[in-house]
């Protein structure tokens, strides 16, 4: 096959088209209000605006973390690609090829005004739409402002009210800002998107002098940019991730959300976040079911270094690097994969596709254009297994080469991050006097030092390895950490609620009898595979004897153990363990018979099981009948998927018979919102956040704004 051949992606079953996106607050106030009234007037109104009340932070308000769609995404998006200096060229460029005359335009017009009238222009000009085009394939996503993600780790927790931690966020976010003069403005906005809290982190930068010609002269004036910065947390994962414009605002950021958020400034670790493993499949690392919207991917370049003995960087280029990366030997051990970037091809309504490049780099940076297509790069990410699911692995390729369990702190902490301690405070890592050790010089070398203490009360740690120097060791050198693997497997038991003793099958701490459990009359029995097995398939036809006819479910540390049964991923060793429920159902198919809260997708807020009944923000809603017009008002909401639905059409699905549209749809909200109120406070809590604004109007149709699961 020829290396410039593209690589076909298996897509997945059409997808609706709604984009969740996150766009930047200063570059949508980068447009004139004057230009966003003349938009408005032709696309509508945003809730919340009109066109005498406009200003600019209330349009950044009314757009930044919101669902968009059509129109007013493919503007944001043109005017991120084409709204600078180089995409105004592009711009201009398109434009002669077309043979269009511009010599009307404003000489100087800014950059996104040109691309914001452009665009407004094209929707009724073909001419112009062809160079709208023309500019963005020229762009190719490289002229947008990147992002580059360092990614930490810390317990997997969900995140209630995000928006409560603002006000300490900005406090402390302007007080770094005055001390390392940066002014003393901040701002702090928050949204949740696929499943993740976003916060954008709006301050001052450093004052700049600027040459600048006015009047027929040229004079300097000094002024102070704004900034723009992004954080990004998985409740699911644990996984916090800091694009900043320096390394120094990455650390600020790093302590300053462990302390506001988690009360500890040394909650988000370092750890190995990324991985380039799956490219050892070669070209079939992106064969499997991805996103719709995106059409091919191609590996376009890759660093790596050939082996210890030969320290150089190697770095390739091309349409398609794969049978380059394929003589690197990787497989063999005699190359090592530092980083690589990937070409998407993203499906555009209405025009070509756009281009997006994604640099990975182990073990914690990512780096991709910021153009409205944040959450869509994620799910690539995650689908194809460029990115880890919170374990932050550092160096050791699994949990199961920890094994024989007695490690130094140090590592045990570049294993699991912020998870250790709460690991110690459940008994599950036990404090040791270990008989090896590191060496000070080089800590990320597992103890190759053997622990030898003499008469009169020193300790040698002995080498045996030529390249590693016997050193005198101090007392803490030797402090430890051992896992209890019986602990944990009780443990993990407890979190299912499994019933029976957990029992080790040969008594030598690789596989657990974790015990049993009945789901809606369908037995199940898990096991927990402690150890790497020499033949999962063999291991896979003892636990099905053993189970006894029930369905056998097996946990497994990370990846696969190939045992033909169904596989949990058990991620992070540490509690609460009843987060495995979700995939324990959706691994043994017992859907039908559960309630659909046990396995929704983590950030759910509403979801809505036409059998069992509907939960907000995890607790069961009383008062909401299977069968009653609220709960088909919000289960028609959810299968919409964020798309907003017409009025008559919502009020036709759910049956409704009042005497007007509107006076019928008022009285649905109340009597789907009453019985959530009432639940809530009957277990003494306020209503959910944002309830009001649950079930939202948009023009003439309704929307959910709740994050959701429909079973």
């Amino acid at each position: 096959m020829s290396n410039q051949v593209p690589i076909q992606i298996a897509r997945a079953p059409e997808a609706p088209s709604t984009e969740n996106t996150f766009f930047g607050t200063i570059e949508v106030e980068e447009i004139s209000i004057a230009r966003w009234r003349t938009i408005f007037d032709s696309l509508g109104y945003p809730k919340g605006l009109s066109r005498s009340t406009l200003s600019l932070p209330a349009i950044s308000g009314a757009l930044i973390g919101q669902p968009i769609t059509g129109a007013l995404f493919d503007l944001l998006h043109v005017n991120f690609e084409l709204g600078t200096n180089e995409g105004r060229d592009a711009i201009l460029e398109a434009a002669a090829e077309q043979k269009i005359d511009t010599r009307s335009w404003p000489k100087d017009e800014a950059p996104r005004e040109l691309a914001a009238r452009v665009w407004l222009e094209q929707r009724s000009d073909p001419a112009l739409a062809k160079v709208v085009e023309r500019a963005l394939m020229c762009a190719s996503g490289a002229l947008g402002t990147t992002r580059r993600y360092r990614q930490f780790g810390g317990e997997a927790r969900p995140l209630r009210d995000p928006v409560r931690f603002s006000k300490a966020l900005r406090r402390d976010l302007a007080a770094w800002c005055k001390e390392t003069h940066r002014g003393d403005y901040a701002e702090v906005r928050v949204c949740e998107l696929g499943g993740a809290v976003h916060f954008e982190l709006l301050h001052g930068h450093r004052i700049v002098n600027k040459v600048v010609v006015e009047a027929k002269r040229r004079t300097t004036i000094s002024l102070r940019p704004a900034h723009s910065d992004v954080v990004r947390y998985e409740s699911a994962t644990g996984r916090l991730g800091i694009a900043a414009g320096s390394a120094a605002a990455t650390d600020f950021y790093r302590g300053l959300f462990g302390r506001v958020i988690f009360g500890d400034p040394t909650y988000f670790q370092s750890g190995r976040f990324c991985t380039l493993d799956p490219l050892k499949q070669g070209r079939r690392a992106f064969d499997g079911p991805l996103d719709p919207r995106i059409l091919r991917a191609r590996l376009v370049g890759f660093v790596w270094r050939a082996g210890a003995d030969d320290p150089e960087r190697y770095q390739v280029t091309g349409k398609d690097c794969f049978r380059a990366l394929a003589a690197t030997k990787q497989d063999s051990g005699e190359g090592e994969l530092l980083e690589a970037t990937i070409k998407l091809e993203i499906k555009r309504p209405g025009g070509r596709p756009r281009t997006k490049r994604i640099r990975i780099k182990v073990p914690d940076h990512l780096g991709y254009e910021r153009d409205g297509d944040e959450l869509l790069v994620e799910e690539f990410l995650r689908t194809v297994g460029f990115t880890s699911r919170g374990l932050g692995l550092d160096d050791v390729a699994s949990f199961w080469d920890l094994h024989p369990w007695t490690h130094s702190i140090a590592r045990w902490r570049r294993s699991f991050g912020g998870n250790v301690d709460q690991m110690v405070a459940q008994g599950l890592l036990v404090p040791v006097e270990r008989e090896r050790a590191e060496h000070p010089d080089q800590p990320h070398v597992p103890a190759p030092l053997r622990v030898e203490r003499l008469a009169d009360g020193e300790v040698h740690g002995v080498s045996e390895d030529d390249d590693v120097p016997s050193i005198t060791l101090r007392p803490c050198d030797l402090d430890g950490l051992r896992i209890d693997i019986s602990a944990l497997a009780r443990s993990i038991a407890s979190g299912l609620g499994l019933t029976g003793r957990v029992a080790d099958l040969d008594g030598d701490a690789a596989v657990f009898n974790l015990g049993s459990r009945d789901f809606g009359g369908q037995a199940i029995r898990v096991f927990f595979l402690a150890r790497r097995p020499r033949n999962g398939a063999a291991v896979g036809q003892r636990l099905q004897a053993v189970g006894g006819g029930a369905r056998v479910v097996v946990i497994v540390p990370e990846g696969t153990a190939q045992t033909g049964n169904p596989e949990v991923e058990l991620g992070a060793p540490c509690g609460p363990f009843a987060r495995l429920l979700r995939p324990l159902v959706e691994a043994a198919r017992l859907q039908p018979y559960v309630a659909a809260n046990l396995y929704a997708p983590a950030g759910a807020r509403l979801i809505v099981d036409r059998l069992h009944g509907i939960w907000v923000d995890g607790r069961k809603i009383d008062g909401l009948a299977a069968d009653g017009h609220p709960a088909r008002l919000l289960a028609t909401l959810a299968g919409a998927n964020g798309r907003p639905i017409p009025l008559d059409k919502l009020l036709e699905a759910v049956e409704s018979m009042e005497a007007t549209p509107k006076e019928a749809i008022r009285k649905l909200k109340k009597r789907t919102l009453d019985p959530i109120r009432k639940t809530f406070s009957a277990a003494g809590l306020p209503p959910p956040v944002g309830l009001e604004q649950m079930i939202a109007r948009r023009g003439d149709a309704y929307v959910l704004t709740y994050s959701s699961y429909l079973a």
